[in-house]
């Protein structure tokens, strides 16, 4: 019976491979068995998903910065990359401000003499700029601020209120919009709480109340994105919400304007709708709102909740940045140099040419050195 069965198998085969050179119905016999018959084909690999602490990669992007400084300890604005190779542009400017920031706070996180010592040259390059023209203070005010928090040394006092005149020039002969990207109304908040002088909350909730008065449909801006609740975003709105409204809140305590930043934040599912701020000024609203909604979840006023929603708001943004845009050594984009790409918002095209912005890799070096971000965990190798 068993050689029986071995020779009914032996001739079905046979009978099989004859019919599938004559028949149709040959051709899918012999098609399933050839299938059967054929080793499995090879999977495409994926790549292994490589995951950093928030502390970790600010590092990387400091490194990064210090690679990026001048001799004179100021900073080159930004790299042009295309292929596998990014390029440093020769742009002489003095407004290096968020690049220092960045590495200043995380030198001062980290303890890392390297960085430190990298962060002094460009604060003393800062002061030195800042005593010859004022506008360079107000352009540097961050890192200023920030190294007169941590030495409580006055000069650096006193390179801030210099910066008063250049700020206040700056919102008066520049539009709303264009004021809250430079962040000069926290610029004012910050003056208001050095010299408790009354003209500044005055004045911000002066401009605040005239933007409450035409939020949001007359922000400047094209619309971005609407959302299903039929709210349209626009460029600019993030940039007032984060600077002009939380400023004015600080300087007077009025929550009404704490009140529509959150309504903003809320609408505007920001995380859900990166792709739509496609190219590098959209990316400076986007790195802006991690740094309103980072503030939001400090407010004592906001509810812990909500505040832990706006952490858990701006941790997404700075994941979807981080899988898809930073640039390592473990998923070469460019040329691996560990650092942010800031030109566009991409989503796994790489192919053209693009630019690293030093100032945005500061910014998103600094963030990732707040708790929210420093300990948690992120993706940094994108989808294939």
């Amino acid at each position: 019976m068993r050689d029986f069965s071995i020779a009914a198998v032996i001739v079905a085969i046979v009978l099989g491979i004859a019919i599938g050179f004559f028949t149709p119905l040959g051709g899918v016999v012999l098609d399933r068995l050839g299938t059967w018959w054929s080793p499995a084909p090879e999977e495409t690999p994926v790549p292994e998903s490589m995951s950093m602490k928030g502390e970790d990669i600010a590092q990387e992007l400091a490194e990064f910065l210090v690679r990026s400084q001048r001799d004179d300890g100021s900073f080159f604005l930004r790299w042009k990359c295309a292929g596998s190779t990014c390029e440093l542009v020769p742009e002489e400017r003095n407004i290096f401000g968020y690049a220092a920031f960045g590495l200043a706070m995380v030198a001062t996180s980290t303890g890392n003499e390297k960085l430190q010592e990298a962060s002094q040259r460009s604060m003393a390059r800062m002061l030195e700029l800042c005593q010859g023209i004022s506008q360079t203070c107000s352009y540097n005010f961050f890192p200023l601020l920030h190294a007169l928090r941590s030495t409580k040394d006055g000069v650096y006092r006193a390179a801030l209120l210099k910066a008063a005149s250049s700020t206040l020039s700056n919102v008066r002969s520049s539009s709303i919009e264009a004021s809250a990207g430079g962040r000069q109304f926290s610029k004012m908040r910050v003056l208001y709480t050095l010299t408790k002088n009354d003209y500044y909350p005055n004045f911000l909730r002066a401009v605040a109340d005239n933007v409450l008065g035409r939020w949001p449909d007359e922000i400047k801006g094209d619309v971005l994105y609407t959302t299903s609740d039929g709210y349209d975003v626009r460029l600019y709105m993030p940039l007032i919400a984060s600077d002009l409204f939380l400023a004015t809140y600080h300087a007077t305590g009025d929550e009404k304007y704490l009140n529509e930043v959150q309504a903003f934040f809320k609408e505007a599912n920001i995380s859900r709708n990166l792709p739509a701020f496609g190219w590098e000024r959209g990316m400076e609203a986007v790195v802006q709102s991690m740094e309103g909604l980072l503030a939001l979840s400090r407010i004592e006023a906001v509810p812990p909740a909500e505040q832990d929603a706006y952490a858990e708001e701006a941790r997404t943004i700075m994941r979807e940045i981080l899988k898809w845009q930073y640039d390592s050594e473990k998923n070469s984009l460019f040329d691996g140099s560990n650092s942010i790409v800031t030109g566009v918002l991409i989503r796994g095209d790489y192919s053209g040419v693009n630019y690293k912005n030093t100032g945005l890799n500061g910014r998103v070096a600094g963030l990732l050195t707040a708790d929210i971000f420093s300990e948690e965990s992120f993706d940094v190798v994108g989808a294939p």
